[in-house]
């Protein structure tokens, strides 16, 4: 959300400026920006989803190891299925009524998933138990954070 806030604040302004101080943040241009922000409204749901995002991001110097080679969609269930899953260290993993928040992403609760994807955010881990019900779909989704080395198995 603070992205689309941001990208209108470019486009209400110059980018390349004729100026003795070309790096100067003057008054003229915070009262631009100040007028431009204050006539962007926030609705409850872009609060909550700026919150989720935000407060999910990663520190910019935290990056993931990705498994190599990763395991196929396949190989990944059942494995997953028999040693659990558990969140990387430094992934962060929130979530409110409408979405769950991976890493600074918005996403959709997978269908059938929320408790089981709000326990492993609470908990950072599913036990092979917990794991074993889940939808194709839903491993699908742990899949995709295992490739990027969020997730790992066991």
């Amino acid at each position: 959300m603070l992205h689309h806030a941001v990208d209108y604040f470019a486009f209400e302004f110059e980018i390349v400026r004729q100026s003795r101080e070309p790096a100067r943040i003057d008054a003229s241009m915070r009262r631009r920006a100040g007028r431009a922000l204050a006539r962007i409204r926030w609705s409850a749901s872009d609060i909550a989803r700026f919150l989720g995002e935000f407060l999910s991001t990663p520190a910019h110097d935290v990056y993931f190891h990705a498994p190599h080679p990763p395991l196929s969609l396949r190989t990944f269930a059942v494995a997953a299925r028999r040693k659990g899953v558990r969140l990387d260290r430094r992934a962060q993993w929130l979530f409110d009524d409408d979405a769950l928040y991976v890493n600074g992403e918005a996403r959709a609760w997978p269908r059938g998933a929320r408790r089981a994807f709000a326990t492993l955010a609470n908990t950072r881990s599913l036990s092979a138990r917990q794991v074993k019900p889940l939808a194709d779909d839903a491993l699908a989704a742990l899949h995709d954070d295992y490739r990027h080395g969020s997730l790992h198995i066991g």
